[in-house]
């Protein structure tokens, strides 16, 4: 069953959906908490399209959208989640 171009490869439902939720999110909120406010870290992430192979960031959108989470189930929900309202929050 197609829809949109879209095809679940995993479903998760009741509290194994939830367990997985709440663990995407504390992952990501610990990687971007660090970032936040006037005394934020400094992030160094590995991507290819910037010099020499790194980003140096204090941005928490940027750290957001770079963590890739190796559960599948855990990460494209939260990711989501937590960029757009560290978006809106930042505008």
């Amino acid at each position: 069953m197609e829809q949109g171009g879209y095809t679940p490869k995993e479903l998760h439902f009741a509290q194994e959906g939830q367990q997985k939720l709440i663990s995407g999110i504390t992952k990501m909120s610990n990687a971007v908490k660090s970032t936040l406010g006037p005394m934020g870290n400094t992030v160094i992430i590995e991507t290819p399209e910037h010099t020499h192979g790194i980003t140096v960031t204090k941005d928490g959108v940027t750290d957001a959208n770079s963590i890739l989470l190796s559960d599948p189930g855990a990460s494209p929900v939260p990711i989501g989640m937590v960029c757009v309202i560290l978006a809106f929050a930042c505008f």
